[in-house]
């Protein structure tokens, strides 16, 4: 977690492990972009984006993720099944959004989100 934003992950990770999902991978990266969190729930592959903003934005977390990101997301996962599986997985790309400090957080998952 090399961002400033580690925080936010580790919460991520945390919410999501207490809902029942395994962690696979933290901060898979490869020449083309990077996947913050990859997560196995039940039989599915889930690729998590985290994002967080303070308390005192104006914008959701979600106005932040561009076309282009998700193109890199989508292009490092499939690479990253490449590597690790022979045959076809279910898969699922997640958000979890962080909003407020490290000492005061919430946190939103949204599944299927893109």
């Amino acid at each position: 977690m090399r961002r400033s934003g580690a925080w936010a992950e580790k919460r991520a990770l945390t919410f999501l492990l207490e809902k029942g999902f395994q962690c696979l991978e933290k901060n898979f990266y490869w020449k083309y972009g990077e996947i913050d969190l990859i997560m196995k729930d039940k039989n599915m592959i889930v690729f998590v984006e985290v994002r967080s903003l303070h308390h005192s934005s104006d914008i959701h977390p979600a106005e932040t993720i561009s076309a282009s990101k998700i193109k890199k997301i989508k292009k490092t996962a499939l690479y990253y099944l490449t590597l690790h599986y022979k045959t076809e997985h279910p898969v699922r790309f997640d958000v979890v959004f962080i909003t407020g400090t490290p000492e005061n957080f919430m946190a939103e998952h949204i599944k299927d989100a893109f």
